[in-house]
This record gives structure tokens, C-alpha cells and sequence, in this order.
């Protein structure tokens, strides 16, 4: 699957792709100065224009319907319209519709004087006068502010009409407290009044929730709270972060996902680590986001776990997947037509619409997948992991999506494990008490995972694997190369 088609001036096509590496090497930037923009695919002209063109056939009707004086009640304006049209104007009103916006021509100030008299001469309506408030009213409203002031609030009576019980009128009420008896009248119930002074005046002078003012939590010793020191900073999302995780954790045996390759006639474990690999390539060529590319591989797993899928139709899944993870997860996701694109024409436009829907049903719209990648972004923020090693991990953890062996492991014990190798890899620290908090997992609860995974990146240097796309991405100098660290021998745990 050769996914880079250049043309012999170096330059790209609209629709062909070139990796990372190559747009640095071949693409020629305009000299702007102090700063050079690099345009992501994504976001090329042709598809803004694309966007633009949803909104061309929005029109300013409701505007061009809309009255010259203004919006009045249906009846009276028709009556208005219909009785302005017999009267005789030297000079009509016109509109120019041709642009976005209603202009209405300059009429004179006599004509515009008996267009407005008419007007008001037909509807029998002339302008409102401001009405001077009567004395007695403006005694009662002293009054009430006064005792609204004092915190005196007055009971509010029902009314009842003559010859009816007031059972009909009775207020419902909610008792609290068991012992709570009530001993006025029903026609006297009044919310408001049954508060005391003292519950009045500490409803109103409650204080506002500051948000510079972190809560004191509770935390083991050695732990620093990552949240309390950026509680100030919205896009941290201080506030919610913890809970955010913990609903994650919460769902994840909801999204766990079987062995299900014997289930599948026509497809083997070989064929779904080829596919992920060109699904890796797709992500690194159009310049996706990580969590696009994890959330497209989960969608796959569930679908494949659920339906009985013929191995000509495999890749066709793993593009409506990454389709259908690229609208969830991105700003600008590609167009249907580039995906149709990478695959060689191998499918049609109605096909992969066809097979994008089965997906959404089969999965049952639920997109919000716990994947393992936004829990290594959160353990490695809260313990302020250094960027080489969360690059090592997330190298480690890309890996993992290639293994079939790895589909029902926990996504957030597979983060962690993939952060403690990272870390062993490295020589930086140990399993630090942040990270331990923040995981939820001791070193102990990781041992096994960890091991799989040093065994899986040793099993792929020998086995002199073809597909990749992972190292050849990882081994970029923005990657800091992280690809091409060696591999630890002998894994200890002491």
C-alpha cells in the first residue's frame, strides 16, 4: 500500500500524501519573515472553500419579509399593507435584495411624515406616552422595598371564591423532617415565610465560589497536587479533571473488548496488525491527532468483535473507522473523497457511507471510548514527566495497538505500564508517588504489563517485522528519535 505519490517537481497534488519527513525536505515555504506557516492538509483551500460553500444558500429572507417600520402584530400589519398599497407615494420604496443586507432608499421627510401618519391613522394607534405612576402606588412600592430591606416578608393569602372549599386551593407541601408539624392555616402556607431572619440573612450574604481559591483535598504524603497548582488556568480544566478520569476508569469494563479472532473466518491477527500499521500511516500523512488515531482503532476492535467481516472488506472498516474517529475527535477531518482516495479506488463513495453507518450502529453511537493515550497525557502531566519520556511511552504504547495480544488489556493499566518502561528505559526515576496517585496502580499491579510489553518491542526488533510506519515515525528528530533507544535486557522491579 504506497500511500506517497509525488510528481517530479516535488510538489504535491491535492490528493496525494507525503509524510512528515518529506514536507520538510521538499516543500518550499514563501519567506514571510519572522514566521513561516506550514499548511496542514487538512486544512488546504480547496476544503475551506468546501465548508464555505454549506453556507452560500443561507438567505437573508427573514430579513428582506421583515416591515419597513418595524415587526407589529400579524393582523394589524396586514390590515397596515393592505391599505398603504391604495395610498399614493410620489415615490415607491425599493429594496436592493442583491446584497446581504435590506437597504431601503432615502425617501423625503414629507413623504416619510405621511407614510407614518397613514399608518397610524389605519391601525388607530398613536405613540405611547409615558404614564406618571399614581401616589397611593408609589406608597405601596416604598413600603415593599422597605420590608424587603428589613427581611420582613409578608404572608401571601389564597383566594378562594365564594361557595368553594379552599381544599381545592390548598398548597402541597414537603416535610422535611418527620417531626416537623405545621401550624398555621393551609390558606397561609408561604415558603418564603416559613424561613427565619436568621435563614434569610445567611441565604443572601452566602459567598460566591472563587475560582483562584483551590479546595484542600487530602493526599498521601510525597504527592504534589497538579490540579490545586493550575486552578486558575481554564483550559486545565482544574475542576473536573479528577472526576473526568475516574468516570473513564469507571466505564472501562463497559468498552472491554474479547478474543474475537476465532469468531472471524476469512481474518487472522497478521491481517489486523497490517491494517492498523496503514492506519498508522494515514494518521502520520494527513497530520491527525493521537487520540484520532486510538479512538479509530478501538472503533475497529468493536466492530470486528461484533460482526463476521470478509478479508477483501477489511480495509474498507478500518477507513470508515478512522472516518468516523476523524469527525469525533478532529477541527478539520478529512473529506470522504481522500479516504476513498488512499484506498486506490478499491471502494465507492456509497460503500463507505454504507459501511460508516453500520459502524455507528453496531457500536451503538457510544464514541466516547476510554482510550489508553489521554491516560498517558494525564500521569505523565500530573507528575511533570519530561517530554523525551512521554515521547518514549507513547512510541511504547503506539506499538500496543499492533499486538492482538493487548485488545482486552485495561487502557488506563496499559498507559501506566507503558510510562513505567518508559521511565526504566530511560534510567530517569521510579514509579513515583505522583504517578501512583494519579494512576491508581502500584508498581506491583504493573509488573506483568510492563514485562509483555519490553517482550513485545524485543520480539519486533528480531523478528525484522516490514510494516514501519511506527519506527520510521518515531525515529524523527521531533520524536527526539526515541525509536532509536536501546532496549533493556534484563527488567527489574526492585
Amino acid at each position: 500500500m504506497d500511500l506517497t505519490k509525488q510528481k517530479q517537481t516535488g510538489a504535491t497534488s491535492r490528493r496525494s500524501i507525503v509524510t512528515r519527513s518529506q514536507t520538510a525536505a521538499t516543500q518550499i515555504k514563501p519567506d514571510l519573515g519572522k514566521f513561516t506557516f506550514s499548511k496542514r492538509k487538512a486544512e488546504s483551500p480547496v476544503k475551506m472553500l468546501n465548508k464555505k460553500s454549506v453556507f452560500r444558500d443561507l438567505t437573508n429572507k427573514e430579513v428582506a419579509d421583515e416591515p419597513v417600520f418595524g415587526k407589529f402584530h400579524d393582523d394589524k400589519l396586514a390590515l397596515a399593507t393592505k391599505k398603504l398599497a391604495k395610498t399614493k407615494i410620489s415615490e415607491p420604496i425599493k429594496r436592493n435584495t442583491q446584497t446581504s443586507r435590506n437597504k431601503v432608499t432615502k425617501l423625503g421627510s414629507k413623504q416619510a411624515d405621511s407614510v407614518i401618519s397613514s399608518y397610524f391613522r389605519i391601525t388607530k394607534q398613536a405613540p405611547k406616552v409615558k404614564q406618571e405612576i399614581p401616589t397611593f402606588k408609589k406608597q405601596e412600592i416604598a413600603k415593599a422595598s422597605t420590608q424587603i430591606n428589613q427581611k420582613v416578608l409578608p404572608p401571601r393569602k389564597l383566594k378562594t371564591e365564594p361557595g368553594k372549599a379552599s381544599q381545592e386551593n390548598k398548597v402541597p407541601t414537603v416535610e422535611v423532617k418527620k417531626e416537623r408539624t405545621s401550624t398555621s392555616s393551609d390558606s397561609d402556607i408561604s415558603p418564603l415565610s416559613s424561613l427565619s431572619e436568621d435563614q434569610n440573612t445567611s441565604v443572601a450574604t452566602s459567598p460566591a465560589w472563587d475560582p483562584a481559591a483551590p479546595p484542600k483535598r487530602v493526599l498521601p504524603p510525597g504527592v504534589v497536587d497538579f490540579d490545586a497548582e493550575n486552578w486558575s488556568d481554564p483550559l486545565q480544566v482544574s475542576n473536573y479533571a479528577t472526576d473526568i478520569f475516574e468516570y473513564f476508569k469507571g466505564i472501562e469494563p463497559k468498552f472491554c473488548i474479547k478474543d474475537y479472532m476465532f469468531l472471524q473466518k476469512d481474518l487472522t491477527s497478521g491481517m489486523r496488525t497490517v491494517v492498523v500499521d496503514w492506519m498508522v500511516e494515514l494518521q502520520e500523512n494527513f497530520e491527525l491527532n493521537h487520540e484520532t488515531l486510538y479512538l479509530a482503532v478501538k472503533i475497529l476492535d468493536t466492530y470486528l468483535s461484533k460482526v463476521l467481516v470478509k478479508k477483501t472488506m477489511l480495509q474498507l472498516v478500518a477507513a470508515a473507522s478512522l472516518f468516523v474517529a476523524s469527525k469525533y475527535d478532529e477541527r478539520f477531518p478529512p473529506s470522504i473523497e481522500d479516504h476513498l482516495y488512499v484506498c486506490e479506488g478499491a471502494y465507492t463513495k456509497s460503500q463507505l457511507m454504507e459501511m460508516e453507518i453500520s459502524i455507528l450502529k453496531h457500536i451503538d453511537y457510544n464514541l466516547g471510548f476510554p482510550i489508553s493515550y489521554r491516560f498517558l497525557r494525564r500521569y505523565a502531566r500530573f507528575a511533570q514527566v519530561s517530554m523525551p519520556t512521554l515521547t518514549l511511552a507513547r512510541y511504547i504504547l503506539e506499538y500496543s495497538l499492533m499486538d492482538y495480544s493487548f485488545i482486552s488489556q485495561s487502557d488506563s493499566k496499559l498507559a501506566a505500564a507503558a510510562l513505567l518502561l518508559a521511565l526504566k528505559m530511560k534510567g530517569t526515576h521510579e514509579w513515583s508517588p505522583n504517578l501512583q496517585y494519579a494512576s491508581g496502580y502500584a508498581v506491583e499491579d504493573l509488573k506483568e504489563s510492563t514485562e509483555k510489553l519490553n517482550a513485545m518491542l524485543h520480539r519486533i526488533a528480531r523478528s525484522g517485522l516490514k510494516l514501519n510506519s511506527i519506527k520510521n515515525k518515531y525515529s524523527h528528530k521531533i520524536f527526539f528519535e526515541v525509536a532509536k533507544m536501546p532496549l533493556l535486557e534484563d527488567l527489574s522491579f526492585s
